[in-house]
């Protein structure tokens, strides 16, 4: 039976007293309830305001400046080896070492490696990679 209804004098009666208090309760937790929930969008809106600022901030210290590759074409001198040349133009920050640009003009020349070293003579056109913050249209 619900406890609105008290037993007495051998039938049941409404007790007003104990249904407000019973409504009052369930108003209570209603109000905790929401106030949980709203804490809880309080604190999941904090958290990604703080993620969004912090990634702001890491993209802010990056280096913003933009540098642009290019190609252009050396004439090999004379007693001028493709060292020399690579020595020239290699660029440590986009290379992850010296024979890898080696291995980029390599390729892009099509020169091969013998015994006596690269085969470049000169006169010989080569094209090489490089960067500049420059942009050139």
């Amino acid at each position: 039976m619900d406890r609105r209804y008290e037993y007495s004098n051998g039938r049941y009666e409404y007790n007003y007293h104990r249904s407000r208090a019973i409504v009052a309760r369930r108003a209570e937790k209603g109000r905790r309830a929401e106030i949980i929930l709203i804490t809880a969008a309080f604190s999941i809106l904090a958290a990604i305001i703080f993620v969004i600022s912090g990634v702001r901030s890491i993209a802010s210290e990056r280096n913003t400046e933009t540098e642009y590759k290019y190609y252009k074409s050396v004439t090999v001198s004379y007693g001028e080896d493709l060292d020399a040349i690579v020595d020239q133009y290699y660029s440590p920050d986009h290379y992850s070492d010296h024979d890898d640009y080696v291995d980029e003009l390599c390729s892009i020349n099509d020169v091969k490696y013998s015994t006596d070293g690269y085969e470049l003579h000169p006169g010989d056109h080569i094209i090489v990679a490089y960067y500049s913050d420059n942009c050139i249209h």
